[in-house]
């Protein structure tokens, strides 16, 4: 059987599932921007419903004209 998906993720597993690099997501937390997080402690944790939310809300649709 398949594994449940993970509903939080860490910022290497999102990295890694998503291509945003775990950089990316830390200099995006110290300027109060990007994808909503949880911080449990000391831990960061991504819920995915709010990484692809984020990334629905941030598509750019081209008209192919320059």
């Amino acid at each position: 059987p398949a594994l449940p998906v993970k509903r939080s993720l860490t910022p290497d597993d999102v990295e890694a599932e998503y291509g945003i690099p775990a950089r990316t997501l830390e200099d995006w937390r110290s300027a109060a921007k990007g994808t909503a997080y949880v911080k449990p402690g000391k831990r960061v944790l991504y819920l995915r419903e709010d990484v692809e939310a984020f990334l629905r809300a941030n598509v750019i649709v081209t008209t192919g004209r320059s």
